[in-house]
């Protein structure tokens, strides 16, 4: 969008035609009329009213200030009586007084008013103070020859204030005895000269505050940029995301200049989501942001980038001991932050407030550019963006593409935990989905177990806290963790709660609860209930549930019930579940039951139709498939599969490297423990399987080598030796 990016955001004063400004103009309406309104009705005789336009970078200071200018260049009335100078946003050539007067007889003499100094010509003063009277003098008898009265329209004006502050009662003084010059200014902050009451410009200025755009009032900006840049495609956004236009209006607090980066990127990249379209807009608006970060001092910096990381709104007391600045300083400083917008104050019922950044995502972009890599993955604001910008069916869109880039591996590991993290926190996923996400991630991360303490708990393992608290009778404190749950999409979330006060003998609080569950489409609390039995050990009971949840079409349940009869030892039953679950696409299913058929049914045949399907995304599936091949005579790739998993962290176990024996795989297992580069992890790892492959072998080395045999460790080689051999009869009965 070339038109979007040329589109003069940064330097509205330097947009020349007035009819474009005009035409152009269509927020801040409300603050414009009210000046208007001043210049048509103010005699400005005595004493004249100066305006102090207070907004954070981007609300349209310096457009405010165009559109007062052109209206005074263009109408009759008011061009017939002032004389408007509108300062550039940056006045670097302003240090003293004199030098604003200075800068004002140019803009005079330019403009054909008699009886003005070259200023260029003039000696260097004695005295600037009586230099600068000198020079207002001048002005001051030109323009009334005239009979005009001057507007001063100054951005940035508390750092014109803060140069000239040795001549501020100077100017005060000129500003209050003569009734020849108003000041239109505009600042980023309520600097001390504004409010502090022993300093020159207390309380001079009516200060009209650029609160932020209302929804109407951007869904009016984005149709005038949809017609200036003659683009159809933000008219027809508007019309078809009203949700989006809300969570534009949040996220930018509703100032354009950041609204501006949201629609080129709509626009621009719409095929664009979650991680790389939040990295996109922040590679973007960098540059506004950092002037913002730069405009603070160095307290304020300190104090705002604290709030960034705590994210939720936080009260004084809390930000005392991060920030280590003493109590009343720290009031004092977040009272100056609220007073420039960038601060939000949260009323409470009690004296002390709460406070968070008013910008939602100048927060994230603190958090992302400014933060260290804890505070990075903390990936809540994540969730917050993906919830407001992206709606219940995109958002599950997403998460089916994300799990797509988990499965092929196509995702970089810390981008897929951050995302992981992100969306298994939002409320629009269930369970399962936030499980299955969760268990790809590890599997894409592998052994890194920095990233592995950043994903999110299973629900296995936060049902497990929760039966814990159960079972001491703790059930005020189970219902506080089950709360903290996100999730509320599958209705999981309420037949958790339910259990709970069915099992605090809150029975008509549980019903309400179950029936929450069931309107937000889950069936019953069956499978549940179910888990937390199986959880904690009472098998007959989440027998029970599981078959009940099976009977109301709660296919998860399948694998469970198979899992569950697994562990008791019911092979048959099992077997039978896990095939059912298989055939509702469930990979782990098919990975049991290999497991199943290899150890315990030890069913060469049954293997053989199974084990082809494994995907082999961890060791140990990896090596279930190498053993199957093995035991079914497939040698194809055995060494190169083998090679594989050698290189690959905790490739290898004990039970591995035995069932290898077991078939017979002697100078294979000898060979990876003379490995030159892995061979002594290997012994050092698997001494006592050393020595029994070394048994095995039977060369005159190994015999030799058997000599050595650390005598702690005979009977352990003995009882692998015994191991394989009891398990070769099981597996190779015609052998035997």
């Amino acid at each position: 969008m070339e038109k979007l990016n040329n589109f003069q955001f940064y330097q509205p004063a330097n947009i020349n035609d007035c009819k474009v400004v005009k035409e152009n103009f269509i927020i801040r309406i409300k603050e414009f009329e009210l000046i208007r309104y001043d210049l048509e009705n103010d005699p400005m005789k005595e004493s004249v009213q100066h305006y102090l336009i207070l907004g954070r970078r981007g609300s349209g200071k310096s457009t405010l200030l165009k559109r007062i200018e052109c209206e005074i260049k263009t109408v009759d009335s008011l061009r017939q009586r002032y004389e408007v100078i509108n300062f550039a946003e940056e006045q670097g050539s302003i240090h003293r007084l004199f030098d604003l007067f200075e800068e004002i007889i140019k803009v005079l003499n330019d403009s054909g008013y008699d009886g003005l100094p070259d200023t260029e010509s003039l000696k260097i003063p004695d005295n600037y103070a009586e230099y600068a009277r000198e020079l207002y003098g001048f002005i001051q008898k030109s323009i009334r020859g005239k009979n005009i009265k001057l507007v001063l329209l100054i951005d940035n004006i508390d750092k014109v204030f803060l140069n000239i502050k040795e001549d501020a009662q100077i100017f005060r003084e000129i500003l209050l005895n003569y009734d020849d010059l108003k000041i239109i200014g505009g600042s980023t902050r309520m600097s001390e000269h504004f409010w502090q009451y022993d300093l020159p410009f207390y309380q001079f200025f009516r200060v009209l505050r650029l609160e932020a755009l209302t929804t109407p009032e951007i869904k009016s900006l984005l149709l005038k940029w949809s017609e200036i840049l003659e683009n159809k495609e933000i008219e027809e956004f508007i019309k078809s995301k009203p949700g989006q236009i809300e969570a534009i209006r949040i996220l930018t607090d509703g100032l354009p200049r950041t609204l501006q980066f949201f629609i080129d990127l709509l626009v621009n990249r719409p095929q664009q989501n979650g991680f790389e379209y939040i990295r996109r807009i922040m590679d973007i608006i960098t540059p506004l942001y950092q002037e913002r970060l730069h405009s603070l001092t160095p307290i304020e910096q300190k104090i705002v980038m604290k709030l960034a990381f705590a994210w939720e709104a936080i009260a004084t007391k809390d930000l005392v001991q991060p920030t280590k600045i003493e109590s009343k300083l720290l009031s004092a400083n977040l009272k100056q932050l609220a007073n420039n917008g960038i601060v939000d104050i949260v009323q409470t019922s009690k004296k002390n407030h709460l406070y968070r950044l008013s910008e939602r995502f100048f927060n994230m972009w603190l958090i992302v550019t400014q933060g260290n890599p804890a505070e990075k993955r903390k990936a809540k604001w994540l969730t917050i963006f993906l919830e407001s910008w992206y709606n219940k069916k995109e958002l599950k869109q997403i998460v089916k593409q994300h799990i797509i880039g988990l499965e092929s591996g196509a995702l970089k590991a810390d981008h897929a935990v951050v995302m992981t993290k992100a969306l298994a926190q939002s409320r629009y996923i269930g369970f399962d989905v936030r499980d299955n996400m969760i268990e790809r991630s590890h599997r894409l991360i592998g052994e890194n177990s920095a990233m592995e303490q950043e994903l999110p708990e299973k629900s296995i393992e936060i049902l497990k806290k929760i039966n814990s608290l159960i079972e001491q009778q703790n059930f005020k404190q189970a219902l506080i963790e089950v709360k903290s749950i996100s999730n509320e999409e599958d209705g999981t979330k309420e037949m958790i709660i339910g259990f709970v006060q069915s099992m605090a003998q809150e029975p008509d609080e549980a019903k309400r609860y179950f029936k929450k569950s069931t309107a937000k489409g889950e069936n019953d609390s069956n499978y549940l209930l179910a888990l937390l039995y199986d959880n904690q050990g009472k098998f007959e009971i989440a027998e029970k549930y599981y078959i009940m949840a099976i009977e109301n079409g709660d296919e998860k349940a399948i694998f469970n019930l198979a899992f569950l009869y697994d562990k008791q030892g019911k092979f048959e039953l099992a077997e039978e579940y896990y095939l059912k679950a298989i055939e509702k696409g469930e990979e782990d299913a098919l990975t049991n039951i290999c497991f199943l058929y290899y150890l315990i049914i030890k069913d060469r045949d049954k293997l053989s139709t199974y084990y082809p399907l494994i995907k082999k995304n961890s060791p140990n599936e990896q090596q279930l498939v190498i053993l199957s091949e093995i035991w079914n005579g497939v040698f194809t790739n055995t060494k190169e599969d083998i090679e594989k998993l050698r290189g690959e962290e905790n490739g290898f176990d004990q039970m591995f490297l035995i069932h290898l024996l077991v078939h017979f795989q002697k100078n294979i297992v000898w060979e990876l423990f003379n490995k030159p580069e892995t061979g002594q992890h290997l012994k050092d790892k698997f001494l006592p399987v050393y020595y029994a492959t070394a048994s095995l072998i039977e060369t005159e080395e190994s015999l030799q080598l058997l000599l050595k045999m650390p005598p702690e460790i005979e009977e352990t080689v003995k009882d692998i030796l015994s191991e394989i051999e009891k398990l070769r009869k099981e597996y190779y009965p015609a052998i035997n």
